[in-house]
């Protein structure tokens, strides 16, 4: 694998924004996310509701997504944080 250090001494520094571009919409290709996705459905801690919530998920992530940075796994475990205490919040406030 090529590291981005290498790859900036030898493109010219005004096509570094666009590498960095093509680079975080080749992280969001769906298999990467998807594999994050497979990985966290036979978590024991998620609920009955959780897996079938995450099922329905499409694995496609914007490539300009800011919370997204190239773990799967970890995005939607914090998206389904996120849900449960959204819930939690919703059921307090009656």
């Amino acid at each position: 694998m090529i590291d981005v250090q290498t790859i900036k001494r030898v493109v010219p520094a005004k096509l570094w924004p666009y590498l960095g571009a093509v680079r975080r919409w080749l992280r969001t290709l769906p298999p990467r996310p998807q594999r994050g996705k497979q990985r966290l459905l036979p978590d024991a801690s998620l609920s009955e509701d959780e897996r079938t919530l995450l099922n329905k998920v499409n694995s496609r992530i914007y490539y300009n997504d800011g919370m997204y940075h190239g773990d799967g796994l970890h995005y939607f475990k914090v998206g389904l944080s996120a849900i449960k205490c959204i819930n939690e919040a919703l059921e307090s406030a009656g």
